[in-house]
C-alpha cells in the first residue's frame, strides 16, 4: 500500500471506528457497568462473539482515539474474539489441558516463497522474538534445558504440521505469507515450501486444518496452547454468503485444538509485526512467572489476551520520526485474539 493510500486508509478507519463506539461498543460497555474506570491495563475481559457483518469489525479498537482516552474500547476492556458460544466451550476444554511449564516455542519463518509473491522482511521479527524469549527466560531463572525456541526457516508443509502434531512445543509462531481464496474460503492457504526457486509454493488450507487430515496432537506431547499467526489477513472473512460460518486461518487453528490464537484482521504491517511480536512475548512469559510466583488465578488464555493488549498499545504509543503512532490504526490494530 502507497503512503497516500494508507493515509486515505486510515482516516476511513477513525471514522469506522468513531461510529463502531457510538452505535456498539460504547452502550455494551455501558450496560455492563465498565466505563467508571479509565486503566493501561483493564482488569476485565471481554469475549466478541461475532458472526455475520459485525465479525468483520475491529471491535477491540472502537473508540475516538488518543485524544479522547476514556472513550476508546482499549481504555475499559481487553477483547478477545470467538465464533461461537460452542467455539468458546472447546477452546476452554483445550485450555484446562495446558500445565504450567517453562515455553516451548516452534519459531518457523518463510523469508523467501516459490511463486509470484515477494520475499518477507522476517530477520527482525525473528530477532525480536529470540531477543524477548532469551531476555524473559533468563529473568524466571529457567534453565535452558527446559525453556525451548526450535527456530525453522523455509520448512516443507509437513514439516510445520510434524512440529504440531508431533513435537515438544506447546507454542507454534509463523512469519509467513498467507494465500487467500475469494470463491472458496476453505483453500486458504499459509505457504511454505524448503525451495524457493520451484515453481509453486508448498501450502497448508483451511480444510486441512478443519478436517481429518488437521492438527491430531499425540496424547504422549504437550498440550498446545497458543498459535501466533504473523502473516497478512489470518482472521479476515471473505465470502459474504459464507460469512456466518467464520471460515478463515485463525478460527481454524482454534478448532484444531488450540485454546488461544493470535491472527490478523488485514494486512500484517512490518514493523508494527516485530514490535508487537517483541512486546507480547515479554509480557506473556512474565505474566507466567508473575502466576507460578504468586498463584495468580488468571488462566493462561487470561494471560494471553493481556499480553497482547500490552503490545498493542506498545505498538500504538511508539515514538516516530513524524506523526502519531495512533493514528496508524491500520498498524496497532491488526492483530486480534481468538479463543479462551
Amino acid at each position: 500500500m502507497l503512503p497516500s493510500e494508507r493515509g486515505t486508509a486510515n482516516k476511513k478507519m477513525r471514522a469506522l471506528l468513531r461510529w463502531l463506539w457510538d452505535v456498539a461498543v460504547q452502550p455494551v460497555l455501558n450496560h455492563l457497568g465498565l466505563l467508571e474506570s479509565v486503566d493501561s491495563m483493564p482488569k476485565t475481559r471481554v469475549f466478541w462473539v461475532t458472526s455475520g457483518l459485525l465479525g468483520l469489525f475491529p471491535l477491540h479498537a472502537a473508540g475516538k482515539g488518543d485524544k479522547a482516552p476514556s472513550q476508546n474500547a482499549y481504555a475499559h476492556i481487553f477483547s478477545s474474539y470467538i465464533p461461537s458460544f460452542s467455539a468458546l466451550s472447546f477452546a476452554r476444554r483445550c485450555e484446562s489441558k495446558v500445565i504450567a511449564r517453562p515455553p516451548k516455542m516452534a519459531l518457523i519463518t518463510m523469508p523467501r516463497i516459490a511463486g509470484v509473491l515477494g520475499p518477507l522482511s522476517t530477520e527482525d521479527e525473528v530477532k525480536a522474538i529470540r531477543e524477548g524469549f532469551t531476555v524473559s527466560v533468563s529473568a524466571e531463572g529457567t534453565s535452558s534445558s527446559a525453556a525451548q525456541l526450535n527456530e525453522l526457516c523455509q520448512p516443507s508443509a509437513a514439516e510445520v504440521l510434524h512440529q504440531v502434531r508431533g513435537g515438544d512445543i506447546d507454542t507454534l509462531h509463523l512469519a509467513c505469507h498467507a494465500e487467500p481464496d475469494l470463491n472458496d474460503p476453505s483453500s486458504t492457504s499459509l505457504l511454505f515450501g524448503s525451495n524457493p526457486d520451484a515453481q509453486m509454493p508448498d501450502p497448508i488450507t483451511v480444510r486441512e486444518l478443519s478436517g481429518t487430515e488437521g492438527l491430531i496432537r499425540s496424547d504422549q506431547r504437550p498440550p498446545l496452547r497458543l498459535a501466533y499467526l504473523s502473516a497478512c489477513c489470518t482472521a479476515q472473512q471473505y465470502d459474504l454468503e459464507l460469512i456466518d460460518e467464520n471460515i478463515h486461518l485463525a478460527a481454524s487453528f482454534q478448532l484444531s485444538g488450540f485454546p488461544a490464537v493470535i491472527g490478523t484482521l488485514w494486512e500484517a504491517d512490518d514493523v508494527a509485526a516485530v514490535v508487537i511480536a517483541k512486546a507480547f512475548y515479554q509480557t506473556l512469559f512474565q505474566l507466567d512467572q508473575a502466576s507460578c510466583t504468586s498463584g495468580d488465578s488468571h488462566e493462561s488464555g487470561d494471560r494471553i489476551a493481556r499480553a497482547l493488549h500490552v503490545a498493542s498499545t506498545a505498538c500504538r504509543q511508539r515514538k516516530i520520526a513524524r506523526g502519531d503512532a495512533s493514528d496508524d490504526i491500520l498498524a496497532w490494530a491488526a492483530f486480534v485474539h481468538i479463543g479462551a
